[in-house]
């Protein structure tokens, strides 16, 4: 669980996550499942998804004010450990965007995807 509040004054908004994830060992392989939600407030869609009049009069695209909503997701990660010292990782994860979300002039789909790759040295 985590959450945010804009304390630079940008969009004044909040943003807080709810999810759960569980560890899964076979020998070196590790798979992590996750699932959660992301809440975001209006005044934080608002800021990144709505068009307000001057954007709209310099983009064409129509006015929009984003209402706050949760948008769900899901995700795994798979770590190999190849040593002690070296792991390496794979991320995955789809969000399914709230209708405060996709329904802004500038989104264009339903679902984001993340994909992450990479290797991690302890020392």
């Amino acid at each position: 669980m985590r959450a945010a509040q804009d304390v630079l004054g940008n969009s004044n908004g909040f943003t807080g996550v709810i999810g759960y994830m569980q560890s899964l060992e076979y020998g070196d392989l590790e798979l992590i499942p996750s699932l959660g939600a992301q809440w975001n407030s209006s005044k934080y869609n608002d800021y990144y998804y709505g068009v307000g009049g001057r954007e709209s009069r310099r983009s064409s695209l129509d006015t929009y004010n984003a209402g706050g909503g949760f948008s769900p997701y899901m995700g795994i990660t798979i770590d190999y450990s190849l040593s002690d010292a070296w792991k390496v990782f794979c991320s995955g994860e789809m969000v399914f965007l709230n209708n405060a979300v996709k329904d802004s002039p500038m989104v264009g789909r339903s679902n984001t995807y993340s994909f992450t790759l990479g290797a991690v040295f302890t020392f």
